[in-house]
Protein backbone atom coordinates (compact mmCIF):
# COMPACT_ATOMS: atom_id res chain seq x y z
CA UNK A 1 0.00 0.00 0.00
CA UNK A 2 1.39 3.41 -0.96
CA UNK A 3 1.33 6.09 1.68
CA UNK A 4 2.20 9.04 -0.53
CA UNK A 5 0.03 10.17 -3.47
CA UNK A 6 0.89 8.75 -6.89
CA UNK A 7 1.63 12.18 -8.42
CA UNK A 8 4.55 12.61 -5.97
CA UNK A 9 6.11 9.36 -7.12
CA UNK A 10 5.93 10.43 -10.75
CA UNK A 11 7.59 13.78 -10.00
CA UNK A 12 11.00 12.16 -9.51
CA UNK A 13 12.71 11.00 -12.69
CA UNK A 14 14.78 7.85 -13.02
CA UNK A 15 17.98 9.89 -13.23
CA UNK A 16 17.20 11.67 -9.97
CA UNK A 17 16.31 8.37 -8.29
CA UNK A 18 19.58 6.86 -9.49
CA UNK A 19 21.52 9.85 -8.25
CA UNK A 20 19.85 9.64 -4.84
CA UNK A 21 20.68 5.92 -4.62
CA UNK A 22 24.30 6.64 -5.54
CA UNK A 23 24.58 9.39 -2.93
CA UNK A 24 22.94 7.19 -0.32
CA UNK A 25 25.36 4.35 -1.05
CA UNK A 26 28.28 6.75 -0.95
CA UNK A 27 27.13 8.13 2.41
CA UNK A 28 26.78 4.62 3.83
CA UNK A 29 30.26 3.73 2.59
CA UNK A 30 31.71 6.85 4.22
CA UNK A 31 29.96 6.00 7.49
CA UNK A 32 31.37 2.47 7.37
CA UNK A 33 34.84 3.85 6.68
CA UNK A 34 34.55 6.26 9.61
CA UNK A 35 33.49 3.40 11.88
CA UNK A 36 36.44 1.33 10.68
CA UNK A 37 38.90 4.18 11.31
CA UNK A 38 37.43 4.61 14.80
CA UNK A 39 37.79 0.90 15.52
CA UNK A 40 41.41 0.91 14.35
CA UNK A 41 42.08 3.97 16.51
CA UNK A 42 40.57 2.33 19.59
CA UNK A 43 42.60 -0.80 18.91
CA UNK A 44 45.75 1.33 18.73
CA UNK A 45 44.94 3.02 22.05
CA UNK A 46 44.39 -0.33 23.75
CA UNK A 47 47.63 -1.64 22.25
CA UNK A 48 49.58 1.38 23.53
CA UNK A 49 48.11 0.99 27.02
CA UNK A 50 49.03 -2.70 26.99
CA UNK A 51 52.58 -1.80 25.91
CA UNK A 52 52.88 0.61 28.82
CA UNK A 53 51.60 -2.03 31.24
CA UNK A 54 54.09 -4.57 29.83
CA UNK A 55 57.01 -2.14 30.11
CA UNK A 56 56.00 -1.37 33.71
CA UNK A 57 55.92 -5.11 34.42
CA UNK A 58 59.38 -5.53 32.83
CA UNK A 59 60.76 -2.72 35.01
CA UNK A 60 59.22 -4.27 38.13
CA UNK A 61 60.62 -7.70 37.23
CA UNK A 62 64.09 -6.23 36.62
CA UNK A 63 64.06 -4.46 39.98
CA UNK A 64 62.50 -7.49 41.66
CA UNK A 65 59.46 -5.98 43.38
CA UNK A 66 56.15 -4.27 42.77
CA UNK A 67 55.81 -0.64 43.84
CA UNK A 68 53.46 2.22 42.94
CA UNK A 69 54.45 3.51 39.52
CA UNK A 70 56.03 6.81 40.62
CA UNK A 71 58.20 5.09 43.25
CA UNK A 72 59.13 2.24 40.91
CA UNK A 73 60.23 4.61 38.14
CA UNK A 74 62.19 6.77 40.62
CA UNK A 75 63.97 3.68 41.94
CA UNK A 76 64.65 2.44 38.40
CA UNK A 77 66.25 5.79 37.52
CA UNK A 78 68.52 5.54 40.58
CA UNK A 79 69.87 2.13 39.51
CA UNK A 80 72.83 2.25 37.13
CA UNK A 81 71.67 -0.19 34.44
CA UNK A 82 71.43 0.75 30.75
CA UNK A 83 68.76 -1.82 29.92
CA UNK A 84 66.64 -0.56 32.81
CA UNK A 85 67.11 3.07 31.72
CA UNK A 86 65.99 2.11 28.18
CA UNK A 87 62.82 0.59 29.66
CA UNK A 88 62.21 3.74 31.73
CA UNK A 89 62.64 5.94 28.64
CA UNK A 90 60.18 3.77 26.75
CA UNK A 91 57.75 3.92 29.68
CA UNK A 92 58.06 7.73 29.80
CA UNK A 93 57.52 8.09 26.03
CA UNK A 94 54.29 6.09 25.85
CA UNK A 95 51.95 8.65 27.55
CA UNK A 96 52.85 11.21 24.87
CA UNK A 97 52.07 8.70 22.15
CA UNK A 98 48.78 7.80 23.83
CA UNK A 99 47.86 11.48 24.19
CA UNK A 100 48.69 12.13 20.51
CA UNK A 101 46.53 9.18 19.46
CA UNK A 102 43.60 10.38 21.57
CA UNK A 103 43.97 13.89 20.16
CA UNK A 104 43.98 12.53 16.61
CA UNK A 105 40.87 10.44 17.27
CA UNK A 106 38.94 13.24 18.97
CA UNK A 107 39.83 16.17 16.71
CA UNK A 108 36.88 17.74 14.92
CA UNK A 109 36.58 16.84 11.26
CA UNK A 110 35.45 19.29 8.58
CA UNK A 111 32.10 18.65 6.95
CA UNK A 112 32.53 15.95 4.36
CA UNK A 113 32.17 16.87 0.72
CA UNK A 114 29.67 14.03 0.33
CA UNK A 115 27.37 15.66 2.86
CA UNK A 116 27.68 19.02 1.10
CA UNK A 117 26.91 17.50 -2.32
CA UNK A 118 24.00 15.59 -0.87
CA UNK A 119 22.57 18.77 0.65
CA UNK A 120 22.90 20.65 -2.68
CA UNK A 121 21.16 17.83 -4.57
CA UNK A 122 18.42 17.64 -1.96
CA UNK A 123 17.84 21.40 -2.15
CA UNK A 124 17.79 21.27 -5.95
CA UNK A 125 15.24 18.42 -5.96
CA UNK A 126 13.03 20.27 -3.45
CA UNK A 127 12.94 23.48 -5.50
Amino acid sequence: MLICPRYLLLAVSNAETTLLYILSTLAQTCAALAAFVGAVGLYRLQSLRNQRRDVYRDIANTIGRQLPSDRLIAEARAINDEALHALVERYDALPGTIRASVTWLMRPRPESSVRAVRRRVYNRVRS
